[in-house]
C-alpha cells in the first residue's frame, strides 16, 4: 500500500509535465509547420495525419530532452554557448530547409489539380512514352498518361523519394525547435545576474592595515 501511495503522486507529476511538454511542442510545431515548413506533398489524408502525429511525437520527446540542459545551464556565463547552439541549429535548419524545398520542386509535379511525387525509374508504359517523346517533361507525361504517377514511374522509386522528403521534413523540425529554445535560453541567460563564481573578487580596501 505504501508503494502504491508513492507511485500515484509520481505518475500524476509525470502526467502534468508530459501535458506541458505536449502543449509546448504543439505550439512550436504549429509555428514551424504552419509558417516555416510546409508539409510534404502527394500524401493521402490518412498518411498526412500519420506523418504529422509522428513529427509531433518526435518533437515532444526532443523538447523533453532539451529541458534537461535548459534547466542545468541557465547562468549568465552560459549565454555564449546558447548563442552558438542557436546559430548552429539555425544554419543547419536553413540548409535542410532549402534542400527539402529544392527536392520538393524537382521531385513533384501537378496531376489532377494536386501535387504528386514523381519517381526516378520508369514503368513499361513510361519507357514507351519516353521513347516516343524523349523531350517530354514530367508534367507533360502526367497530362498525356491518364493513370497518374504510378503508371509512369515504379512504386518503389516513388516511395523512395517520398521517404527522403519525409526524413528531411522530420529533421528540419528539431533543428528549428533547437534554434527557438536556444535563442530563448540565451536571452534569459544574458539577463540573469552573475553567479557568485562570476562576481569579480575585490582587492583589500585602501588604508587597511
Amino acid at each position: 500500500m505504501a508503494a502504491g501511495k508513492g507511485i500515484a503522486p509520481a505518475l500524476e507529476s509525470v502526467s502534468k509535465r508530459w501535458s506541458l511538454l505536449v502543449q509546448a511542442s504543439a505550439w512550436i510545431f504549429s509555428l514551424i509547420a504552419g509558417f516555416l515548413l510546409p508539409p510534404p506533398v502527394g500524401w493521402g489524408q490518412g498518411e498526412s495525419e500519420s506523418l504529422f502525429r509522428f513529427s509531433q511525437f518526435v518533437l515532444t520527446v526532443f523538447v523533453g530532452l532539451m529541458a534537461i540542459p535548459i534547466y542545468n545551464w541557465n547562468k549568465k556565463n552560459h549565454t555564449l554557448w546558447w548563442w552558438v547552439v542557436a546559430l548552429t541549429s539555425l544554419v543547419g535548419g536553413i540548409i535542410f530547409y532549402f534542400v527539402y524545398q529544392s527536392l520538393t520542386d524537382r521531385w513533384t509535379d501537378f496531376y489532377a489539380r494536386k501535387q504528386w511525387v514523381v519517381g526516378s525509374e520508369l514503368t513499361e508504359d513510361g519507357e514507351i512514352y519516353r521513347e516516343d517523346h524523349p523531350k517530354a517533361t514530367n508534367a507533360e507525361m502526367l497530362q498525356d498518361l491518364p493513370g497518374g504517377p504510378d503508371q509512369i514511374w515504379t512504386k518503389l522509386s516513388i516511395d523512395r523519394r517520398r521517404r527522403i522528403l519525409e526524413v528531411l521534413y522530420i529533421l528540419c523540425v528539431p533543428l528549428f525547435t533547437t534554434c527557438i529554445l536556444a535563442t530563448t535560453q540565451a536571452i534569459y541567460c544574458s539577463a540573469a545576474p552573475p553567479s557568485s563564481s562570476e562576481k569579480p573578487v575585490r582587492g583589500p580596501l585602501r588604508g587597511a592595515a
